[in-house]
């Protein structure tokens, strides 16, 4: 069973920090409010490094372990994506369906329409991965070392983004 968030949580608090942010400007103080913002920049840190984490560990698989490359390096990307999603709309969800959204990138991000269709495709592969037992390699979309090179500028371009916020990752 996977470990829930325990209260009190920046992230329990409410469906979008970014919103209760703004709800509670004229309730807090400037210190109450940094607090805040330091905490939800420590939040968006987080992901963003639960995603190098596994972006990190799909490198260094096998390429034999063709399944589980593919699996790890997706996750890579979808952890780098929720940072960017919990910084630009304050949304984060640990719901299953949030998968279906790997797309959805702020209008900003750049190669935002490429990097939508590439990772949903990649997220197909993960699942054809993870589910599919008849499945071969080359039934994949995207050849893994392409899903490597995609993640990676992914993630750089994720960093670039944050940054331009504020966000030093």
């Amino acid at each position: 069973m996977a470990k829930k968030l325990k209260s009190p949580h920046l992230l329990l608090a409410s469906n979008n920090p970014n919103l209760l942010r703004t709800n509670l400007l004229h309730l807090l103080d400037a210190n109450a409010i940094g607090a805040l913002d330091k905490e939800l920049e420590r939040n968006v840190k987080a992901l963003f490094n639960l995603g190098l984490y596994h972006f990190t560990f799909a490198v260094g698989i096998p390429p034999a372990d063709w399944r589980q490359k593919i699996s790890r390096t997706y996750y890579g990307a979808y952890n780098t994506k929720r940072a960017v999603d919990l910084k630009f709309s304050g949304s984060f969800s640990t719901d299953s369906g949030d998968h279906m959204e790997i797309d959805k990138l702020p209008d900003k991000f750049q190669n935002r329409s490429t990097y939508g269709m590439q990772l949903k495709a990649l997220r197909e592969d993960r699942n054809l991965c993870d589910y599919s037992h008849d499945s071969a390699e080359s039934d994949l979309v995207i050849k893994v070392t392409d899903a490597e090179t995609l993640v990676r500028d992914f993630i750089a371009d994720a960093r670039a983004f944050l940054r331009t916020s504020g966000v030093n990752i």
